[in-house]
């Protein structure tokens, strides 16, 4: 995050998928083929998956998803698509996957004869799932979302006895798991060419909580704060200055009087999207508030209801307040030239390999990032 104040940071969102099997019966287009293996055979049971440009939506903001089988001859139909632009993936264990996007899916009638050779030499991604309940809810998907300028590009994997596999081609990718009322956090990862085999455990939790009135007026603050944050940005003004000073004042002393009755906001309590507002809110709050809440977030990380990679951009500002080296490097401010500037770091040289462990992309690319989305002010303003 950059800014020449501290405190005027705004949030990137939390990564998160939106993933739910279709559940249609009304006549539309199609979709059908063949899928082969790296010899130009058929492949039984592959996945196919048709993504559209503009998904539908069910009645609760998740994205419909069309997702069948191939047969033991390696063919596959889907005959529910709602006609449009689609992207189509095809997944099986430990071979490369296949996109294919800018399908034109007729509105009447099958886009037939479609083909889709998968390849070797993946990159895998599996582990546990577990579930608050201790029970994994039924119509469990898992699947990868890549972070491309191309669109449908979801890749879905297989599940098997509270196990998951996700095979990838290299790129960076949002895996998370979901169920009808259920979701893992959004993790972000790269797939390098020689990645080999990851290991990556998720954690479902239900998507609302106990108090939803209470998780309605966390997420309100968090808008109020993401909206006065984003019209400083684009004026950089002192007006705009003393607002966001005033929002922030307001949220820090709602979120103390939560924090008091209930501690820190746990995602039975609230949900998640619930649970990542409280975190924004703290993250601009006083430093006082931030390092009380440090020990409830970590907790809300081993529980798998925030990212490491988000409790690790705490921890810097936390050190930071403290005049006190940061560990993953999530604290800049703006230079001179358009650049960004590392406030100190403790064992640089080995910045990437702990940022890596929390689930952080490289330095370089972090700072790439930023400039792309910041204009910062000229030094000494």
């Amino acid at each position: 995050m950059i800014s020449k104040n501290r405190k005027y940071l705004i949030s990137f969102p939390l990564l998160t998928l939106s993933m739910l099997l279709a559940d249609t019966s009304a006549e539309a287009g199609g979709l059908a083929g063949i899928v082969m293996d790296p010899d130009g055979k058929p492949l039984a049971n592959a996945i196919v998956a048709a993504n559209a440009m503009t998904p539908e939506r069910t009645a609760n903001g998740d994205a419909v998803r069309h997702i069948t089988r191939t047969d033991a001859n390696g063919r596959f139909v889907m005959s529910d698509l709602p006609g449009g632009a689609y992207g189509a993936t095809v997944t099986f264990p430990h071979l490369a996957p296949v996109f294919a996007g800018k399908l034109s899916i007729p509105v009447e009638g099958v886009l037939d004869n479609q083909s889709f050779q998968l390849g070797r030499g993946a990159a895998t991604i599996e582990g546990t799932l577990r579930a608050a309940s201790g029970t994994l809810p039924d119509g469990l998907v898992v699947a990868a979302e890549r972070i491309s300028t191309d669109q449908g590009d979801v890749f879905f994997g297989e599940i098997l006895r509270g196990r998951f596999q996700l095979s990838l081609l290299p790129g960076q990718y949002v895996v998370a798991a979901k169920a009808r009322g259920w979701s893992s956090i959004g993790l972000q990862k790269n797939i390098a060419a020689t990645s080999g085999t990851m290991v990556l455990d998720l954690s479902l939790h239900r998507e609302q909580g106990s108090a939803p009135l209470l998780a309605a007026e966390i997420e309100a603050m968090e808008t109020a704060d993401q909206e006065v944050r984003n019209r400083w940005i684009q004026s950089q003004d002192a007006a705009h200055q003393q607002e966001m000073a005033e929002v922030d004042a307001k949220n820090e002393a709602r979120i103390k009087e939560i924090i008091r009755e209930h501690g820190w906001p746990s995602a039975d309590l609230v949900g998640q999207r619930a649970v990542h507002a409280a975190w924004v809110l703290v993250q601009h709050a006083s430093p006082a508030l931030l390092k009380a809440c440090l020990p409830g977030m970590k907790a809300a990380a081993d529980r798998g209801e925030l990212p490491w990679s988000t409790v690790a951009l705490s921890i810097d500002r936390d050190l930071m307040h403290d005049g006190k080296k940061q560990l993953y490097g999530s604290q800049v401010y703006s230079g001179t030239a358009r650049e960004v500037v590392l406030y100190p770091v403790e064992d640089e040289a080995h910045l990437d390999e702990r940022r890596a462990n929390v689930g952080l992309g490289p330095i370089a690319e972090y700072k790439a990032e930023l400039l792309n989305f910041y204009q910062p002010a000229p030094a000494g303003k």
